[in-house]
């Protein structure tokens, strides 16, 4: 080649690394299987509510949430994706999912306490003696419950005990979940 010439060449700065762990990054929402007051673990308690038990009828407050917030929520993640590429602390993903995490919890219990169909039942209200007419939200343990966790190529961090990542296979076994990934 004769004259001047442009080389052009094509290097990774570390872009498809950093989407590849951005693509392995999830929120998961849901009750936990911690006991409420009586001994019954929470997500059971949950799992009941979401899907009905023949006696008691559904009041989806996961899978519905989802259905109706879907663009919402992936807003919320993609917010937070993009403040965690842009972040200096580039190894904490849970500093930026966290927020998006509890944006979803928080709309979940408005949702809860605005009254998810069917109204209750006559003899419900009868026990409860004046305690409220809301379903899900009698004791407030269910809707207190709620929490998230986000996980990262098989590790799970925990709100509120990061220190201790969880795998995949053992984190959240039988709770009551959603997930939303990014």
């Amino acid at each position: 080649m004769s004259g001047p010439y442009v080389m052009i060449s094509d290097r990774d700065h570390g872009d498809k690394a950093f989407r590849a762990k951005l693509k392995g990054l999830e929120i998961k929402v849901g009750v936990p299987d911690t006991p409420r007051d009586d001994g019954t673990p929470m997500d059971e308690i949950g799992a009941i509510h979401e899907f009905g038990d023949g006696k008691i009828p559904a009041r989806s407050f996961l899978r519905a949430w989802v259905d109706e917030h879907a663009a919402e929520a992936d807003a919320w993640i993609r917010d937070a994706a993009t403040k965690y590429v842009r972040g200096k602390d580039e190894t904490d993903p849970g500093k930026y999912l966290g927020v998006a995490a509890r944006k979803i919890i928080d709309s979940m219990r408005k949702r809860m306490e605005e009254r998810i169909p069917p109204p209750l039942a006559q003899a419900t209200l009868k026990r409860r003696q004046g305690r409220g007419t809301v379903p899900l939200v009698d004791s407030r343990q269910l809707i207190n419950s709620l929490t998230y966790e986000i996980a990262v190529k098989g590790e799970t961090h925990h709100p509120d005990h990061d220190d201790e990542p969880e795998t995949e296979e053992n984190a959240l076994e039988g709770d009551a979940v959603g997930e939303v990934g990014v």
